[in-house]
């Protein structure tokens, strides 16, 4: 799952205007999550609203840097677009333009199933083989859900379902799992 979402969702890049808003949105998350980590003034800027604190990502944990994206997110809509680019300016950062702030949005949505379905699967208490399957159906359908109402990211949506199917096809005809997720009490 992991593999999903970092390397199929790569695929999405071989566009190049995907590729390009892709790096810009990411480069200016990266300097916010830079600034707020590493200089103690920005840090007191951006905890002097409260519930705003930066998340930083850990580099060996793709949900992490979910979380810290879906951070920004949260921070922008409560804060509102115009007050996140004065705190931008504050911070002596490039704030995310209007269509940054969008694919930022839409990122958010679409990797939100993905990083739910990894919780799941990668549970230490109520993880078992019998959840794998319907994990990963649900998963692809609310991606194709989504797709219907994106503008910037239905090839990360193309590219997230073709690792899916890429990397679990072969798990759908087997019985051993097919039995183990209908004997699961909660999937009868």
């Amino acid at each position: 799952m992991s593999l999903v979402a970092v390397k199929d969702s790569e695929k999405a890049l071989d566009d190049n205007t995907y590729k390009r808003l892709s790096q810009s949105t990411f480069a200016k998350c990266s300097a916010l999550w830079r600034k707020a980590s590493r200089s103690p003034q920005a840090s007191e800027i951006v905890q002097r609203m409260p519930g705003m604190a930066v998340v930083v990502p850990i580099e060996v944990r793709w949900n992490s840097y979910y979380n810290a994206m879906d951070k920004i997110r949260l921070i922008i809509n409560k804060m509102s677009v115009d007050n996140y680019k004065i705190l931008c300016a504050e911070l002596e950062i490039e704030a995310l333009r209007n269509n940054e702030i969008l694919f930022l949005r839409e990122y958010c949505e679409v990797m939100k199933p993905v990083a739910n379905a990894l919780d799941i699967v990668q549970g230490e208490f109520q993880s078992y083989i019998g959840i794998l399957l319907p994990t990963i159906i649900l998963l692809k359908q609310k991606l194709l859900d989504l797709q219907h109402n994106l503008r910037y990211t239905v090839l990360l949506v193309n590219a997230l379902v073709a690792g899916i199917e890429k990397r679990f096809n072969d798990m759908m005809d087997r019985d051993d799992l097919i039995l183990a997720s209908v004997t699961m009490p909660r999937f009868k």
